[in-house]
């Protein structure tokens, strides 16, 4: 589980609210960072275009650590990144976090919004992003349900929740195997079909 991603300013800015900032990509190009094309922060942008009528400029960079350096120097209005990677800067008084994606705010930073309660419940802004663990098809049922069992004890370990902890979301247990499953099938088909409307492939 990769946390909240959230959408964020230059503590200068004069934006104060999601709201605001889209009003004023609706009237004018407004820079939006990106990480890497492809990623969830160039699809959150694609869909704010969408489905606010805005016009967001996709700036991409080879990584968080330039994006966010250039969001807290005004160089570029906006970006969406992960917890961890824009938490120097938040740190530091240079960013001012105005949206989270997910369904459920951010334990690390519980006055700023989903975008699901501004309004946008398209599946980009509320999907949670995940890492799965994946063994060989036809490996024996006790193996992998040790194997289950082993993941689930070691959640509950300090270590672990400190690292889950350090990624902004709320603390979540590993899925079972047949609910990640379940989670793969109903949305990978949905991640293809926001890569496919960016044109990314894999090369």
């Amino acid at each position: 589980f990769n946390g909240n991603l959230p959408l964020a300013v230059s503590a200068q800015s004069r934006f104060t609210t999601l709201e605001q900032l889209i009003e004023q990509a609706r009237k004018e190009t407004v820079t939006f960072g990106s990480y890497g094309a492809g990623s969830i922060a160039h699809m959150v942008a694609h869909n704010l275009n969408k489905a606010a009528g805005t016009r967001f400029n996709v700036v991409h960079y080879k990584g968080e650590v330039p994006m966010w350096t250039d969001v807290a120097g005004g160089h570029v209005q906006c970006a969406v990144g992960s917890y961890p990677g824009m938490l120097p800067m938040l740190q530091k008084g240079l960013v001012r976090p105005l949206a989270v994606t997910t369904r459920h705010r951010s334990p690390q930073m519980a006055d700023v919004r989903t975008f699901a309660q501004i309004g946008f419940a398209q599946p980009v802004f509320t999907m949670q992003g995940y890492m799965g663990i994946f063994a060989p098809a036809h490996l024996p049922v006790d193996i992998l349900r040790r194997l289950d069992e082993a993941f689930q004890e070691g959640a509950k370990t300090a270590p672990i929740r400190s690292i889950h902890a350090s990624f902004g979301g709320p603390e979540v247990m590993p899925a079972r195997p047949a609910e990640f499953e379940k989670l793969w099938r109903e949305q990978t088909p949905i991640w293809v079909g926001l890569a496919r409307e960016l044109n990314v492939t894999d090369e």
